[in-house]
């Protein structure tokens, strides 16, 4: 998908796999956006199912995060994910919270120095062992992590947005969903 869709990457494309975020600073230059992009799927014979996707959103969920003109910030449902998260009790726990952790580390300043106690923990022939370091080391990542001070990533001039996700079969479709889009669901021609 990232080489079809090349020529708009950083222009207004965000894709990872099968999914593609399409950013723009207003609904003209959005609804322009939206037909290139769909020009080039449909010239490389990839479809878009509207039932999948979503339309001209000023904040959408992306890959675990939520994108908005303000930038990248953690999905608040993985905010509270981590909120609740209990303290880990074994090796196998310790090491989810840290596979967590870690996907959202661009938003904690100094992640590895924090997450060192805990990382150490995980070593060869160290045996598991919680110590008030550990639970320190915890208390930190999540305050990090459910700040919402820190974004990784700002999209200059962007207040509106789309993503268009694939479907269950395919090599070659992508399903779409259709909400808050304007008088119609169609591009103008």
């Amino acid at each position: 998908m990232n080489h079809i869709l090349r020529p708009l990457l950083d222009e207004c494309v965000v894709v990872y796999l099968d999914d593609i975020l399409i950013y723009s600073r207003d609904m003209k230059q959005h609804v322009e956006h939206l037909r290139r992009v769909f020009e080039i799927l449909r010239r490389e014979r990839f479809y878009v199912k509207l039932s999948k996707s979503e339309f001209a959103l000023e904040k959408v969920q992306f890959l675990g995060h939520m994108v908005s003109a303000q930038g990248v910030h953690v999905d608040p449902k993985k905010i509270e994910a981590v909120r609740t998260w209990k303290t880990p009790e074994n090796v196998k726990e310790l090491q989810q919270f840290l596979g967590f952790a870690n996907y959202y580390n661009r938003f904690v300043p100094q992640y590895a120095k924090i997450a060192a106690p805990l990382t150490n923990l995980l070593k060869k022939n160290t045996p598991y062992k919680w110590e008030p370091k550990h639970q320190e080391a915890v208390e930190q990542l999540k305050q990090a992590l459910t700040s919402h001070r820190y974004s990784f990533c700002q999209i200059p001039n962007a207040t509106t947005s789309s993503k268009l996700t694939p479907g269950p079969s395919s090599g070659s479709s992508l399903d779409a969903r259709s909400r808050e889009w304007t008088a119609t669901n169609r591009l103008p021609k």
